[in-house]
């Protein structure tokens, strides 16, 4: 029996009849279960290379079906995290005045969408899933628990729903109470942080940013924007009314443009308002351990990622046991809403402990890495590795940056040593090193510490916890590692902590070992392979994009060892360019002071939030009369430049779009994967 679960808006990667804003309807995906056991899952994002992407999961729906041999008419049935009302609505109010008499509700429109990609599906298999149901599904029946208190926290469902509390017993998971909006955990806080120059999907960088701020500054201000209430609820301020607080009247200060340097001001707010959240959430789990019989807590909903809280809940000793959903955002809604269908299949949850999250696509054999490789002659230089894991650790141990990739990619937010970039964790330059150089992002946000499981209680403390194998928990490091750990110690000593094992990932144990071996420390500096203009690289081919537009030192796929070639600018001029598949080419007039009118070039994403970037008019004419076969040269020559100064810096300039992922830059011979729009 085949089931499916997934999550997302209600448009293909290019459409925009039906767009959910980014922030709702965000991080699709799609999960595929075989007589209850996990076959595949992936995230959108992976496969349209739109962060968070809120698109209908039309390509993880396809990876899932081949990487199970399967049509979508062997799916006996198919979940979708939302409540069918829910989604008639957001229908009849995207086109005010319709009705549904005359409008397709959302489950003809979900159909008519799976059709038209991959044949009749009829609609009778389609299941509707409220939102947080599938968030408290999808930790029960991975916790492996008999018994559990289940909570989700986030921003809000497309219901209205922002906390609940569920109670677990065998395969009955039992709702009872919940908390609706406005008095949401997850907008109070994302309110708060616009006031630092974020906003939805910045969460983690305010937790960074939190230890370098003193709480004291802002606490009574913060203080009285909530309420805690006797039966071990909250109540939030309205995010209106904390807007008005914090941006008008000047109870923050003026809030802090994206750009801007961060102050002392600026770290104090971040202090305060995790201090805040840890206050609430401490209060809440508190009472309901008290007057539950639960021993054990599933924990899930965009909240749980606040490792900060996390790691203190665990110190706290009130569970047990706890078990947080790795893929605790929405993308995780797609296993509850997969389980939720095994269910009506089958009357029964399919429950099992996880094991692995390692769900995406594999690399592939070492000849089908070499062929990929091989389109990339003109970049770079492969040797295959007689020990992947000794050679690379060697390079590792002599200060060497280093993206991996091995096996299936992660499900999940975190690179969890499949689809990472590695260092030596023992020298704090580094940190400042990888941010500038790689992810381009703030100075003061840490990385993670992967360590041996069996080493890990003699470098950190673990508060309780056998284990964290998926970066769901920030502990103390121990005084005596602190300064040997300095790539990997948050300025608070603290560190979110990855344990390894032998079982979970074979490859990224022994290379940690062979690290170990050489060093004496057993911990690897680990964050995400991906710039900051995409997510999380997923195919062999994302990997050497990646690497050839950072300075990262080296690559190791599988077996292979990736180097930079010395290259010349013909080499550059052979490259065929397109525009990125989720962008699109746009040419308008607009007001350039001092000069006045100006016709204006520009590539534009063609999904929630239209981002722009600007380009010569130059660049705009060789990008449309772009063709399959015609090379960067072929379309300047085309253009009359002959100047080679000229040429050369139209080539940087594309170079530079390759670098934003406005533009793809692929040898003649790789054929291009997405449709070109």
């Amino acid at each position: 029996m085949l089931v499916m679960g997934i999550c997302g808006g209600l448009d293909p990667q290019h459409g925009n009849r039906m767009e959910f804003p980014i922030g709702q309807g965000h991080d699709a995906a799609a999960v595929l279960l075989s007589d209850g056991q996990l076959v595949a899952g992936v995230e959108q994002e992976r496969l349209d290379r739109i962060k968070h992407s809120n698109k209908f999961p039309l390509e993880a729906i396809d990876f899932c079906l081949r990487t199970a041999g399967a049509t979508l008419q062997d799916v006996d049935r198919l979940a979708i995290n939302v409540d069918e009302s829910v989604g008639d609505l957001f229908i009849l109010e995207k086109y005010i005045g319709g009705s549904m008499d005359t409008l397709s509700g959302v489950r003809q429109v979900i159909c008519d969408l799976l059709q038209e990609r991959f044949g009749p599906f009829e609609p009778k298999k389609l299941q509707f899933v409220n939102h947080h149901e599938a968030h408290a599904l999808s930790a029960y029946v991975m916790s492996g628990f008999d018994e559990a208190l289940v909570v989700t926290v986030d921003g809000a469902g497309p219901e209205g729903q922002c906390t609940t509390v569920w109670e677990g017993r065998g395969s009955r998971l039992k709702p009872t109470r919940n908390h609706r909006t406005p008095h949401s955990l997850g907008y109070f806080y994302n309110t708060v942080i616009h006031q630092l120059g974020y906003t939805i999907f910045d969460e983690y960088k305010v937790m960074g940013l939190a230890p370098y701020g003193d709480p004291a500054r802002y606490r009574s201000l913060l203080r009285s924007m909530y309420q805690l209430t006797p039966d071990g609820w909250f109540r939030v301020v309205h995010e209106q009314e904390i807007a008005h607080w914090t941006m008008y009247s000047g109870g923050l200060g003026v809030p802090r443009r994206r750009g801007d340097p961060f102050t002392q001001h600026h770290q104090d707010i971040a202090a305060a308002l995790q201090e805040a959240v840890e206050i609430i959430l401490m209060h809440f789990f508190q009472h309901h351990r008290k007057n539950s019989s639960m021993e054990r807590l599933c924990y899930a909903g965009g909240v749980a990622q606040n490792v900060t809280f996390n790691g203190k809940l665990a110190s706290q000793g009130l569970f047990k046991e706890i078990f947080i959903q790795p893929a605790a955002h929405d993308a995780g809604c797609a296993l509850g809403a997969a389980h939720a269908a095994h269910r009506a299949v089958q009357n029964e949850l399919a429950l099992q402990p996880t094991k692995t999250m390692y769900w995406g696509a594999d690399i592939g054999t070492a000849e089908q890495i070499e062929k990929e490789l091989s389109n990339w002659d003109d970049f770079v230089t492969v040797r295959r590795l007689g020990n992947p894991a000794r050679e690379t650790a060697e390079l590792l141990a002599e200060g060497l940056v280093i993206g991996w990739m091995q096996g299936r990619s992660e499900f999940g937010p975190r690179a969890l040593g499949n689809r990472s970039i590695l260092a030596d964790p023992r020298p704090a330059e580094n940190k400042l090193k990888i941010n500038a150089m790689v992810k381009k992002r703030e100075a003061y946000r840490p990385f993670a510490p992967s360590v041996l499981e069996e080493s890990a209680a003699e470098i950190f403390e673990l508060g309780g916890l056998a284990c964290s194998p998926y970066m769901l928990y920030s502990l103390p490091t121990r005084e005596a590692s602190r300064d040997t750990l300095g790539a990997v110690s948050h300025v608070d000593g603290s560190a979110r902590i990855q344990t390894v094992s032998r079982d979970s990932n074979g490859p990224y144990w022994e290379l940690i070992s062979a690290f170990k071996d050489l060093t004496g420390v057993p911990v690897l500096l680990n964050t995400s392979f991906n710039n900051d203009a995409e997510p999380i690289v997923e195919s062999v081919r994302d990997g050497v994009v990646c690497f050839l537009t950072t300075k990262l030192d080296r690559l190791v796929v599988g077996e292979f060892l990736v180097e930079r070639r010395s290259t010349d600018q013909m080499r550059w001029e052979r490259l065929v360019a397109d525009l990125a598949a989720s962008r699109r080419l746009v040419q308008r007039e607009g007001l350039e002071p001092p000069v006045g009118r100006q016709i204006q070039y520009a590539i534009e994403s063609s999904y929630s939030g239209h981002r722009r970037v600007s380009i010569s008019e130059s660049a705009y004419r060789v990008i449309l009369g772009r063709q399959p076969t015609h090379t960067l040269g072929m379309l300047i020559d085309q253009l009359g430049i002959t100047d080679e100064s000229q040429r050369y810096e139209l080539l940087a300039e594309f170079v530079r779009l390759w670098e934003q992922r406005a533009v793809v830059l692929r040898p003649m011979d790789v054929a291009q994967t997405s449709p070109r729009r």
